[in-house]
C-alpha cells in the first residue's frame, strides 16, 4: 500500500512539493495531548526514537526503545477530506501491549487520530484506563515529542487537486482575458466603423456644401447677367432719344 522511497526520489518529491506546516500547527496536534496522562510523559523521557522509514505523503515509521524493548510507531499527517486548502490531520499507532489493552487504541479510534486499523475490539477499557487519560502510550508520545517540528508537505492527491484548482483558476482568468480582448477588439471595430461614417458624413457635407456653393455662385451670376442686361435695356431707351433729338 504504502511505497518506501529512496533519499533521492524522496528529496525531488520535496522539493517539487509545497511545505503546509509543521508538525505541531495541525489542527488535532493539541487535542491529542490535552488531558495526557501525566506519568506518561514522565515515562517517555527514557525512550529513544529513531526514525526508521520515510515514505512520501506525509508517513514515517520510527523504531522506539525503552527498558532494552524495541516497538514501531508509525505516525502520518493524513489527508483526511482532500482538501488542498485543509490542513491535514495526525494519525499514529504503536506496537507496544500498552497502546492494545490500556487505552490508547480505543481512544486514538474514538477521538479519530488512529492510524489505519485498531490492534484490539476498541471495547471501553473500563478498567486500566476509565477516565480516557491514556491517549498514547509513552513510545507514541515521545515520537510526537521528536517529530512537532517536522515539516508537512502537501500530498500527492492534495497536489493533484491544486495544480487542477490552479488549472481551472487560470482557465477563468484566460476566459475572462479572451472575452475582455474581444470586447476590446470589438469596442475598436466599433469605433473605427463610427470614424469611417463620421468620415463619409464629413466628405457628403463637404461635397454638398461645395454644389451648394457653386448653385449660389451660379444663381448669383444669373441674376448679376441679368441685372445688367435690364441695365442695358434702360440705358437703350435713353440713347435712341438722345440720337432722335440730335437728328
Amino acid at each position: 500500500m504504502w511505497k518506501k522511497v529512496s533519499n533521492t526520489e524522496l528529496e525531488k518529491f520535496l522539493t517539487a512539493a509545497r511545505d503546509v506546516a509543521k508538525l505541531q500547527e495541525l489542527p488535532n496536534f493539541q487535542a491529542i495531548l490535552r488531558g495526557l496522562n501525566s506519568q506518561i510523559v514522565q515515562r517517555s523521557r527514557g525512550c529513544r526514537v529513531s526514525r526508521f522509514r520515510t515514505y512520501r505523503d506525509n508517513l514515517w515509521t520510527f523504531r522506539v526503545n525503552c527498558s532494552g524493548t524495541t516497538y514501531t510507531v508509525w505516525l502520518h499527517a493524513e489527508d483526511t477530506d482532500r482538501n488542498p486548502k485543509t490542513l491535514p490531520e495526525i494519525k499514529i499507532k504503536c506496537t507496544c501491549p500498552h497502546w492494545k489493552w490500556g487505552g490508547p487504541d480505543y481512544n486514538a479510534n474514538a477521538g479519530r487520530y488512529l492510524y489505519e486499523k485498531p490492534f484490539s475490539n476498541v471495547s471501553f477499557p473500563d478498567q486500566r484506563d476509565p477516565t480516557l487519560q491514556n491517549k498514547l502510550c509513552k513510545h507514541a508520545f515521545a515520537v510526537l515529542d521528536k517529530a512537532r517540528d517536522f515539516i508537512i508537505f502537501e500530498s500527492q492527491e492534495q497536489e493533484r487537486k491544486r495544480v487542477r484548482d490552479e488549472d481551472r483558476t487560470q482557465k477563468v482568468e484566460d476566459d475572462r482575458e479572451q472575452r475582455r480582448q474581444k470586447q476590446e477588439l470589438r469596442r475598436q471595430e466599433q469605433d473605427q466603423r463610427k470614424q469611417e461614417v463620421q468620415k463619409q458624413k464629413h466628405l457628403r457635407d463637404t461635397e454638398r456644401r461645395r454644389k451648394q456653393d457653386l448653385h449660389n455662385k451660379d444663381l448669383q451670376d444669373k441674376r448679376d447677367q441679368r441685372k445688367r442686361e435690364q441695365e442695358e435695356k434702360r440705358k437703350k431707351p435713353k440713347e435712341e432719344q438722345e440720337n432722335v433729338f440730335n437728328k
